[in-house]
């Protein structure tokens, strides 16, 4: 033996020799940036962890490090500085066979927490990697019955087939140490994983001893159960090895230690790749330095499955375990002489505990209850289950109470464990997280918090086929169901006024109704106070409805009859419960007064109080002005009814303040469009830009101008437009004292100069001015009529297709009998143009009998000057001659010597400056009717008539 042991020793130092010539030689041809970094390593914390247990002691094991990534052996751990390392000072890493533990330091652990402390790895070419490692230490249980975590057995050393201590009745090994729990402990051998000697041994107070046969070479494992006084217990396998009988003059190895790795369960991490089954340790007997490895022989049925790694753990390869069972490897152990040790090691890796079993079901479209989440661990999910009733797209919904979760704390499982992958989505912009499912399938949703917090978050879940979520049930519940209380017909009644506040952008005052029919439903908001942003329209399961693009909905205090706001729906479906929420328009916004109808219409029904006060005032009497109105400013306005009794025109005139924002709508609401078709004067018609109808009553609305500041007072009347044919007299009108202005309407076919004729006929009142307007211009010019006893003529450029109203007002008491026409040509109706005016020469003789038209003649001048317009009378008389411009304006005479009358047998003038260029008209007369009149007309610029 000393020989071989010689002869070894010279090949170790010929070896040693040689690895240290190679190492010398890598120091230049292999530096350390050919080897690989380190990208990760393993921190498993201990289990059970509690303040006042033994494995918070001083020096206990607080967790264990395993698995480096990359790098090369041999490793060394050790604590450093840094982010992470908050707990550092409480901790210190082992030593020898603890190098790879974190171990309690000067004190124990006294506070229930989480511990933080920053570990850094280096390996062989001091390549390093820093990683934060936090767990847990529970608070000290409380009552008399503490739950029992753990006990100790302790095999005794040397058991080897042959000797005293593996015969029949001899102890085997000794239990201590229970934690937790109250003594007195009673021990006893149970059924359970690992009880596969417990036929072949006994328990005897704390002592485990061999039963009735002495025990062979092999591990043997018993299943121990300990209980304490108030019957609260805990088992666990417990395991020893009898090695061979010892034979020759070598110091052969006897046995070593298989320690499996705790809480090995299906579905876990700790079966996953890379992950360590356990630790061999203790070798008995041999000469250290000890290696071990999987070899085929009794025991190795799962060998393939496994390496050792680092000399130290038995590691599974590339696949996670997945069956739950014993496991089976035969590992040898091999010391400095090559002297060797084999036996079968075994583990047990219990059933999956499935947290899904007790998941939550999800109903397609409906909200679940509220749940908490809170964060147990990196694994830990709480689970939802859904089983989609056909293939498609689905989005799952979350209302969040409080925090927010990400895409990093959700997991969507089949009932296999395989992952379904998210395409869109995110909780924390708000927006539903989509996947395409199958189905008829099982789907489990897991959600946990993303990072260890104190928090704990309260959510609901909702799973459906679109991004829009189905409305909750505590909006369901609280929308105000009134609007089914409709009002004079079907779906328009105003609601009563409702405080709309602000809480945040999705948060809504809601609202339900019910369809009648399908088509077009229009959402109608009158806000006296404060400001709307847009409506939202939803079904029951979530649906948005779409507003139309011709939606008119201001977000601002309106007067719905003065300013309509909707907005516009389109294709709603029949007998369908749909809900409408209304906010304030954003944080800053003051709670909003609001009024809401529904409707079938694009304008609102008239509001109660103002279809009360327009019934309950005097209704105006058309074509009369009413008694004197007070009005107010501020924008409050005056509403008052009047009822036709033909379709057509009409116009509004008023006599005093300036009006502004003038209405006028139907009983139902229906607003009338008008344009102001004047202004600045007491006469200033608003006209509709179409006609009234008949037998219909109507409100009209109106206030101050914007500017006003005081009361002011105003007569309004409304009268019928009669409507004007072109190059025809209109029947005879009166106006009486009272009534208000003769208004007629008047639509040329065709563009140009139209000239406006005036024929009075009876009544001693005086029409004394008129005015002519247009729905687009809004404009037009107050004109004097030229003639106080009656008659007048006006010329205007109309544009073909545009309505234009003339009004014709009564000044003082009395009363006028007129009519009126637009006409295509200078000469109205029984007048004539007689010809034209040729400078220096006389006209032919003509004659006329009319004392009420005009016979008249142009003239145009060829340049600036005095002008003298003879006529001699050879037969009757005249009336004094008029001159008008080429637009009408009466020319005045200077220094005329025209008498009233110009007698038969005389020649007289008139003399007037004219413009050079212009065009002008001499109407002349007879000056009683029925009496034939003979005359002649000449014009030069003498004051003497030309030559015959």
């Amino acid at each position: 033996m000393k020989k071989k042991f010689e002869m070894t020793a010279i090949v170790a130092v010929l070896v040693l020799t040689a690895f240290s010539l190679m190492l010398s030689a890598c120091g230049e041809s292999d530096p350390p940036e050919n080897h690989p970094e380190i990208t990760g390593f393993t921190f498993t914390a201990a289990s059970g962890l509690q303040v006042g247990k033994s494995n918070v002691a001083q020096g206990a094991v607080a967790g264990t490090f395993s698995a480096p990534e990359g790098g090369t052996s041999p490793f060394e751990y050790s604590l450093v500085s840094g982010t992470g390392s908050t707990d550092n000072a409480s901790f210190v890493i082992g030593t020898g066979d603890d190098a790879n533990k974190l171990l309690v330091g000067p004190s124990p652990l006294t506070t229930a927490k989480q511990y933080s402390v920053l570990v850094e790895i280096a390996d062989a070419y001091n390549k390093v990697f820093e990683k934060i490692c936090t767990f847990t230490v529970a608070a000290a249980q409380t009552g008399d019955e503490e739950h029992i975590v753990d006990f100790t057995f302790t095999p005794i050393t040397g058991l080897q087939v042959g000797n005293a201590n593996v015969a029949a009745g001899a102890t085997i090994g000794a239990f201590s140490n229970p934690d937790g729990g109250t003594a007195p402990y009673t021990y006893t051998l149970v059924t359970g994983t690992g009880d596969t000697d417990n036929g072949l041994l006994t328990i005897s107070g704390t002592d485990l001893k061999v039963g009735a046969t002495a025990l062979t070479a092999k591990t043997y494992s018993v299943y121990v159960q300990v209980k304490d006084t108030n019957d609260v217990t805990f088992a666990k396998a417990c395991i020893f090895t009898v090695t061979e009988e010892e034979g020759g003059d070598e110091n052969n190895i006897t046995g070593f230690t298989f320690t499996p790795t705790a809480d090995l369960q299906v579905g876990n991490d700790n079966v996953g790749p890379m992950k360590s089954m356990g630790t061999f340790s203790n070798a008995v007997g041999g000469t250290p330095a000890y290696s071990y490895s999987l070899v085929s022989g009794e025991g190795d049925t799962d060998n393939d499955l496994f390496n050792i790694l680092d000399n130290t753990n038995l590691w599974v390869k590339s696949s996670a375990l997945t069956e739950a069972r014993e496991y089976s490897v035969r590992v040898q152990v091999k010391d400095a002489n090559d002297v060797t040790f084999a036996k079968a090691c075994t583990f047990t890796v219990a059933a999956e505990d499935d947290p899904r079993v007790d998941a939550i079901v999800l109903v397609d479209n409906t909200w679940s209850d509220s749940n908490t989440i809170e964060y147990v661990g990196y694994d830990t999910y709480e689970w939802y289950k859904f089983t989609p009733p056909s293939d498609g797209d689905y989005y799952f919904h979350a209302i969040i109470t409080d925090g927010y979760l990400t895409s990093a704390s959700l997991r969507l499982e089949k009932t296999d464990r395989t992952l379904v992958n998210y395409e869109s989505g995110a909780w924390a912009s708000g927006s539903p997280y989509k996947y395409t499912l199958t189905g008829g399938e099982d789907y489990y949703l897991g959600l946990n918090l993303y990072y260890v917090s104190s928090s704990t978050y309260t959510l609901n879940i909702a799973v459906n086929t679109r991004a829009d979520p189905p409305l909750t049930s505590d909006i369901i519940a609280s929308a105000n169901e009134t609007n089914h209380e409709w009002g004079r017909s079907a779906n328009e009644a105003w609601k009563t006024p409702q405080t709309i506040t602000y809480t945040d952008a999705d948060s809504y005052t809601w609202y339900t109704f019910m369809t009648n029919a399908a088509g077009t439903y229009y959402i109608h908001g009158y806000t006296t106070e404060g400001k709307l942003a847009k409506p939202v329209l939803r079904k029951p399961d979530g649906t948005v409805i779409d507003i139309a693009d011709n939606t008119q909905w201001f977000d601002t205090s309106r007067d719905p009859l003065l300013y309509p706001q909707y907005c516009k729906y389109d294709g709603l479906e029949a007998n369908a419960t749909y809900y409408l929420g209304l906010r304030a328009y954003d944080a800053s916004s003051i709670p909003a007064t609001n009024r809401l109808v529904i409707s079938t219409k694009d304008y609102p029904p008239l509001l109660q109080e103002i279809w009360d006060e327009g019934v309950g005032d005097d209704p105006l009497t058309l074509g009369t002005y009413s008694s004197q109105i007070t009005l107010q400013p501020g924008g409050i306005k005056k509403w008052c009814t009047f009822t036709t009794a033909e379709a057509g025109m009409y116009v509004l005139n008023r006599i005093g303040a300036s009006l502004s924002d003038i209405r006028i709508c139907r009983y139902d609401g229906k607003v009338i469009d008008i344009e102001l078709a004047g202004g600045g004067s007491d006469l200033s018609p608003f006209v509709p830009e179409s006609g009234l109808e008949a037998n219909t009553t109507y409100f009209v609305s109106f206030g101050l101008s914007q500017y006003s500041t005081e009361a002011a007072t105003v007569q309004v009347a409304v009268s019928r437009a009669t409507e004007l044919t072109a190059g025809e007299w209109s029947d005879d009108v009166t106006i009486s004292t009272g009534n208000a202005p003769a208004s007629f309407s008047f639509t040329p076919e065709t563009a140009g100069t139209w000239y406006l004729n005036l024929d009075r006929s009876a009544g001693t009142g005086t029409l004394d001015k008129y005015t002519v307007k247009s729905t687009t211009g809004m404009t037009g010019i107050m004109w004097p009529v030229r003639d106080t006893a009656g008659r007048g003529i006006i010329a205007y450029n109309l544009t073909a297709g545009q309505t234009y109203y003339a009004s014709f007002q009564l000044t003082g008491a009395g009363n006028v009998t007129f009519k009126t026409a637009f006409m295509p040509q200078f000469i109205a109706n029984g007048e004539s143009l007689a010809g034209t005016l040729s400078s220096g020469a006389w006209t032919p003789e003509a004659s006329t009998s009319s004392a009420t038209h005009y016979k008249w003649y142009k003239f145009t001048t060829g340049s600036s000057g005095n002008y003298y317009f003879h006529i001699n009378v050879s037969d009757g008389a005249l009336d004094e001659p008029v001159m008008l411009s080429s637009s009408l304006n009466t020319i005045s005479w200077d220094a005329s010597p025209w008498p009233t009358s110009i007698s038969s047998g005389t020649t007289v003038y008139g003399k007037a400056y004219l413009s050079a260029g212009g065009t002008y008209y001499l109407g002349v007369r007879a000056a009683t009717d029925s009496v034939d009149t003979t005359y002649k007309i000449a014009v030069n610029q003498s004051d003497t008539p030309p030559a015959e």
